[in-house]
């Protein structure tokens, strides 16, 4: 790592078997093999009201569609409290917290790098496509909302970043953010409400969502479809591990 700067750092660690997710190529994946599997994929439909029918199962109304189905599975992730709160649900307290990042012009051989953090983790670096990204590693709670980066918080991530590299930023070619949400233990929530018999709660993810997907999918799968699995895992990812949550909403 030739940019970092011998003054400020002193010693480092190098993990040679990390790598990295593709997460485009994952979405992908997981959308293809889906469709194969039957599913049918509806994009763009907010969900306005969420009710209970007298036989059990869920209508789920959008501005030009109603679905009905019996089982809800909340994947909403910022948004999984209002989504529960609007079905009737307890929320888990489910927070959104913004991470924000920078791409600027990548130096000569930056493509080779790994990706490169310091000990207090409050910025990290990695090459992408000729690019450099840089993140201030801000993790600041927010209403679950479109997120847009902090100008503030982007310049004093770009300082931190600057202080221990001898690179000058002088350009960003685009900036950006989006949000993770978390629960109040930083741990997925995944299973069945145990107040509200057909829905399911797939929350929280944050930090390790793209890493955790394949697996916690098909934890949460085998959930829904009643096969065996780790009791010991349910009940650490169960949301009634929250019982201070509340009681119903409806």
């Amino acid at each position: 790592m030739p940019i970092l700067n011998e003054d400020q750092v002193h010693r480092a660690a190098y993990e040679s078997h990390a790598s990295e997710v593709d997460v485009h190529q994952l979405f992908t994946c997981f959308q293809r093999r889906a469709k194969a599997s039957g599913a049918q994929l509806h994009k763009n439909r907010q969900v306005q009201a969420i009710t209970t029918l007298s036989n059990g199962a869920w209508l789920l109304k959008t501005k030009d569609e109603v679905y009905e189905a019996p089982i809800v599975v909340n994947a909403a992730g910022a948004w999984a409290d209002q989504i529960a709160i609007m079905a009737g649900v307890a929320p888990c307290q489910i927070t959104p917290k913004r991470r924000s990042a920078v791409m600027i012009p990548g130096p000569h051989g930056s493509e080779a790098w790994p990706m490169f953090v310091p000990a207090a983790e409050n910025w990290y670096a990695k090459p992408d496509a000729g690019r450099l990204m840089i993140s201030p590693a801000d993790q600041d709670p927010v209403e679950a909302h479109d997120a847009y980066p902090d100008d503030m918080v982007l310049a004093e991530g770009i300082d931190r970043f600057s202080q221990k590299t001898t690179l000058e930023v002088t350009r960003i070619e685009r900036s950006w953010a989006g949000l993770r949400s978390f629960a109040p233990d930083h741990d997925p929530v995944v299973g069945f409400d145990p107040d509200h018999h057909g829905f399911f709660w797939l929350a929280g993810q944050g930090g390790y969502g793209i890493q955790t997907s394949p697996a916690l999918s098909r934890f949460a799968a085998n959930l829904i479809l009643e096969q065996a699995e780790d009791q010991r895992l349910q009940l650490s990812l169960s949301p009634s591990r929250f019982p201070a949550r509340g009681k119903s909403c409806a």
